[in-house]
């Protein structure tokens, strides 16, 4: 986490107190857009609103199954890994997104982003640090960014441990045929 302005700090402190929170989700998105960080006590996440909470870079790159995975073909860019190794990240929360999560009790969510604790290696990779890259760069450019989000998903007859052993290939889905457009599924 970043230092925090002290008018946002404020009302953290006072969102948490007010909605009894005593546990505190910090989430960002991995290279695939699944959520992941770090759930911590309301009072550690308070003391870290000025000390900065590390994470490895490994988490942000796992597979399907949180499974590392390895560095793309013919590609000399900064990649962790095993060999080269997990650096630290840090996260740098976003303090107008805290909520509480209404099916765990006195739990908040936060959503942050993850940056590299080495300013050599870049996370601009990642699905957030992209968009907000992309749309920085148009604006720029004196255009206005409106952009949607569109969800597609496929459901398996598998478990996590089925679709790993098979290579999360040749799944077998739980309908069969065309399903695009299907409202009823």
């Amino acid at each position: 986490i970043s230092k925090i302005e002290s008018g946002y700090e404020q009302q953290l402190r006072k969102f948490i107190s007010e909605h009894d929170i005593d546990t505190v989700s910090i989430v960002g998105t991995d290279l695939h857009g699944f959520a992941r960080g770090k759930q911590m006590t309301a009072s550690r996440f308070l003391t870290c609103l000025e000390n900065p909470i590390h994470l490895s870079t490994l988490f942000i790159l796992l597979d399907y199954g949180n499974y590392p995975i390895n560095p793309p073909a013919n590609d000399d860019q900064w990649w962790p890994s095993w060999e080269t190794g997990y650096s630290d990240s840090y996260a740098v929360i976003d303090p107008t997104t805290i909520r509480a999560v209404p099916w765990q009790p006195h739990t908040a969510l936060i959503i942050c982003e993850f940056k590299a604790t080495n300013s050599a290696y870049s996370l601009d990779f990642l699905p957030r640090n992209l968009v907000r890259n992309l749309v920085s760069r148009y604006e720029n450019l004196g255009y206005t960014v409106r952009m949607g989000l569109e969800i597609e998903t496929t459901l398996f007859r598998e478990s996590a441990m089925s679709a790993t052993k098979k290579g999360f290939r040749n799944l077998e889905p739980l309908w069969r045929g065309l399903q695009a457009y299907l409202l009823t599924s």
